[in-house]
């Protein structure tokens, strides 16, 4: 048995390394003007509108106003609108993207240790790399923060089990639905693993309970928006079946080693082999993952959350009530519980340092992948029309004049979607101008 002693020491120990690569992940954010993250700087904006509203009392000549319900994608816009009251709208975007990595690296921390019943340097180094995921490339802030939230609810949850506070429970529910459904659909993985793990008709009335408020929420948005008249235009349709395949080979894609940001950045023979490799090793991992917990006939707690995920992914549909491919935001967690199946299937020590080591590797490369995409992003010497004309028509610096426009209060392209609606005319631009 261990000594008090070794397990503060221990505790130390992570203390460290857990702020030193934080402390990482804070430098790329701060350490550049502009992150090329695709849809950052309209989630700036839309913070920023938020903010003139509720606290400057400005709705831009009337084109902005709130929605009448809470819809999911609202947690962005609310708290970079909030931290704008003490800093301006790219640092209170670039402080609420520090908030959702570091709540994706506590979760992924906390979810791989709790599943393992181990505290693995390793552990540390997979979420550091979960950080840079290919979600926070693409830029979905509120996916990011209900990630976050997620995992941290499902920690919370595979910890207590059965005896979870379920007011607790009820305010992580509201999180994840303000942040993104998807999010509040992976807190729901852990949830019914324990009502089927630990059956009774008491607990199952504490859960519903639960999640009464975060339901109302949803039904009050749903018939308030008109969901079922919902257009699923713009969409390629396919087949169930290959749906279903698109997201099953999709998932090394949110996890690969290096990043091709908007044609920043063209990967080489190594990048593209390492990526291939890497799909590879996740592809193998996945299968022995699925026939292990087939022919083990004690459903361990990772067997329940595993096969729950692998019917999410599969079997949700391409497209729901505004949401296109759902199956694909299954993937992180999923991944999340390969790396705790190989820890726990392979004990032997020799085994888990070559992972750890492994690991380590990858995530280096994939952090000094994005960190010189991101220099060249903010060095880069091309006028727009320059950069159009050598791309053949597509403009991989464009967010350059986003983050100009949102410094200097000029309007930015917005989504139609999330907290905003647009009441202006549509020849009235928000501050004013005419087209």
């Amino acid at each position: 048995m261990r000594s008090k002693r070794n397990v503060a020491s221990d505790r130390f120990n992570f203390g460290i390394l857990h702020l030193f690569l934080l402390g990482v992940v804070a430098a790329y954010i701060f350490s550049f003007t502009y992150l090329p993250l695709q849809d950052f700087p309209q989630w700036i904006y839309h913070g920023h509108v938020f903010n003139q509203i509720v606290f400057h009392d400005n709705d831009f000549n009337g084109f902005f106003s709130l929605h009448p319900y809470l819809p999911p994608n609202a947690s962005a816009t609310i708290l970079i609108g909030i931290f704008e009251v003490f800093a301006s709208p790219i640092l209170a975007g670039k402080l609420f993207l520090l908030l959702c990595l570091c709540m994706i690296y506590l979760g992924s921390w906390k979810v791989l240790t709790l599943l393992t019943e181990q505290r693995r340097i390793a552990f540390a180094v997979v979420a550091f790399y979960g950080c840079f995921s290919l979600f926070m490339v693409l830029g979905m802030m509120n996916f990011l923060f209900g990630l976050g939230l997620a995992l941290l609810g499902s920690a919370y949850v595979i910890r207590h089990g059965p005896r979870v506070n379920m007011a607790i429970v009820g305010l992580f529910a509201v999180g994840c639905y303000a942040s993104h459904f998807a999010s509040f659909l992976i807190l729901c993985i852990p949830i019914l693993t324990i009502l089927l793990r630990h059956w009774d008709i008491r607990l199952f009335i504490r859960v519903c309970l639960a999640f009464v408020p975060s339901i109302l929420l949803l039904l009050h948005y749903y018939f308030t928006k008109d969901l079922l008249t919902f257009s699923s235009s713009g969409i390629i349709e396919v087949s169930y079946l290959e749906n279903m395949w698109h997201t099953l080979s999709y998932f090394p894609a949110v996890v690969k080693p290096f990043h091709r940001i908007k044609y920043v950045y063209e990967p080489g023979s190594f990048a593209m082999m390492s990526n291939y490799g890497f799909a590879a090793v996740l592809y193998v991992a996945a299968i022995i993952f699925i026939v292990v917990s087939i022919k083990n006939r004690k459903k361990t707690l990772l067997t329940f959350l595993g096969a729950i995920t692998l019917l999410l992914m599969a079997f949700s549909p391409q497209y729901l009530g505004g949401l296109f491919y759902l199956g694909e935001r299954f993937v992180f967690f999923w991944w999340l519980l390969l790396v705790a199946f190989c820890f726990s299937q392979f004990r032997n020590r020799r085994a888990q340092i070559s992972m750890t080591l492994a690991m380590s590797v990858v995530a280096a490369l994939s952090f000094a992948s994005l960190w010189s995409v991101t220099h060249t992003y903010n060095t880069i010497d091309h006028s727009p029309q320059q950069v159009v004309e050598e791309r053949g028509g597509s403009n991989p610096f464009e967010h350059h004049h986003f983050y100009d426009d949102i410094s200097t209060n000029r309007s930015v392209p917005v989504f139609h979607s999330g907290l905003l609606n647009y009441t202006g005319a549509d020849n009235t631009k928000p501050f004013g101008q005419k087209e």
